[in-house]
C-alpha cells in the first residue's frame, strides 16, 4: 500500500509538472501573440502616418498650383509690357533713323547751294573786268563826244 501512495504521489507530481510546463508554453503563445500585434498596430501607424504625410504633400502641391495659376496673368502682363517696350524702342530706333537721313539730306543740299554760290560769284568776277572794260569804252566816248 504504501508503495502504490508513492506511486500515485510521483504520478501526481508528474502531472503537477506537465501542467505547469503547459502553462509556461501557454504563457510563451500569448506573449508572442501580444507582441505579433504590437507589431501590427505599429505597422498600421506607420501606413496612417505616410498616408498623412502623401495627403499633406498632395494638399502642398495643390497650393503650389494655385499660386502658380495666381502668377501666370502677372506673368503674361509683365511679357506684354517687355514687348512693348521693345516696340518702342524699335519705333524710336526707326525715327532717329529718319530724323538722321533728313539731317543728311539737308547737309547735302547745303553743300549743292554753297557750290551754286560759289559758281555764281566765279561768274560774277569773270564779269567785272569786261565791265571794266565797258565803263573804260564809254568814258572814251564820252570824252570823244565832249570833244566834238
Amino acid at each position: 500500500q504504501e508503495q502504490e501512495q508513492e506511486q500515485e504521489k510521483e504520478q501526481e507530481q508528474e502531472q503537477q509538472q506537465e501542467q505547469e510546463q503547459e502553462q509556461e508554453q501557454e504563457q510563451e503563445q500569448d506573449q508572442e501573440q501580444e507582441q505579433e500585434q504590437e507589431q501590427v498596430k505599429e505597422q498600421e501607424q506607420e501606413k496612417e502616418q505616410e498616408q498623412e504625410q502623401e495627403q499633406e504633400q498632395e494638399e502642398e502641391q495643390e497650393q503650389e498650383q494655385e499660386k502658380e495659376h495666381e502668377q501666370e496673368p502677372e506673368q503674361e502682363r509683365e511679357q506684354q509690357q517687355q514687348q512693348e517696350q521693345k516696340r518702342e524702342k524699335e519705333q524710336k530706333q526707326e525715327l532717329e533713323q529718319e530724323q538722321e537721313q533728313e539731317q543728311e539730306q539737308e547737309q547735302e543740299q547745303e553743300q549743292e547751294q554753297e557750290k551754286e554760290q560759289e559758281q555764281e560769284q566765279e561768274q560774277l568776277q569773270e564779269q567785272e573786268p569786261e565791265q571794266e572794260q565797258e565803263q573804260e569804252q564809254q568814258q572814251h566816248q564820252e570824252q570823244e563826244q565832249q570833244q566834238e
